[in-house]
């Protein structure tokens, strides 16, 4: 794959991954036209590497715009774009619907920044609506998809988009949003990955006599070995004078910490 440069700028790349932008759907003959912003503060453009069918196109391009060579696809073949681009700004895509089918629901752009989950879809039917959903895990420690937002779909044939807030961690975030017609078959969009450089939540102590303090005001779970939970709440301190002794979880953020209660 190619990518041709529109319009070039010098930079040092020193930045972080931060997010990650996809569209999904099949080649029609037209390549892919994308603004790279440029972020003085950083001095470099937003754009880390570009992804084609999960093989880079591209790494770094140093361009205010570029286009996204898809000539070697054969017409007609299903194609995944993905653009990880650095923190503090954000690339975006000229003409997503390029990639569109010519009949029936399709994702075109799937999004997730450190203020918002993105999307844009055509082709929706009247009464359907999105379940966004979020990876976290459950009071067992194993890894599970839950419910984070419902967003009823505008019901158009042509293109329509979609914004919600974001519901961040520190470190790795994925959401995946499912598309659920009034009738037939729901549609998963791909993984939507975000990775935030904030301190997570920290507790002490890991031994307890009487309550936990946490390092900031968070939600919280707590459960005994069996995925039991105890007690749940908003707080930076949390009282456990009446737990007996024994061995205890608590869940902060997107991870769960184990305890002994004395």
């Amino acid at each position: 794959m190619r990518i041709v440069a529109v319009i070039l700028f010098t930079l040092v790349n020193s930045s972080l991954f931060s997010g990650e932008l996809v569209l999904q759907g099949v080649y029609r003959g037209k390549d892919i036209y994308v603004k790279n912003p440029y972020n003085p503060q950083d001095n470099n453009f937003c754009t880390l590497k570009v992804y084609v069918n999960d093989r880079i196109a591209v790494e770094t391009p140093r361009a205010s715009a570029f286009k996204i060579d898809l000539s070697d696809l054969s017409p007609g073949s299903l194609v995944v774009i993905r653009i990880e681009f650095r923190d503090g700004c954000q690339p975006s895509v000229i003409n997503p619907q390029v990639l569109q089918q010519d009949k029936g629901f399709r994702f075109l752009s799937t999004r997730a920044t450190n203020n918002s989950v993105d999307w844009s879809a055509e082709g929706e039917d009247p009464g359907a609506k999105y379940i966004v959903e979020q990876e976290g895990f459950d009071r067992d420690s194993s890894k599970i998809w839950k419910v984070y937002r419902e967003v009823i779909a505008k019901g158009e044939l042509d293109l329509n988009i979609y914004a919600i807030p974001s519901n961040n961690y520190p470190g790795e975030n994925k959401y995946r949003i499912k598309y659920a017609p009034t009738s037939g078959e729901s549609v998963y969009s791909v993984n939507i990955l975000y990775t935030s450089t904030d301190d997570p939540v920290t507790f002490y102590p890991s031994t307890v006599t009487t309550r936990i303090n946490l390092s900031r005001s968070v939600y919280y779970e707590i459960s005994d070995r069996n995925g039991k939970l105890l007690r749940s709440g908003n707080s930076s301190v949390i009282q456990l004078q009446d737990l007996r002794p024994g061995e205890y979880y608590l869940l902060i953020e997107n991870r769960i910490e184990r305890f002994v209660k004395k």
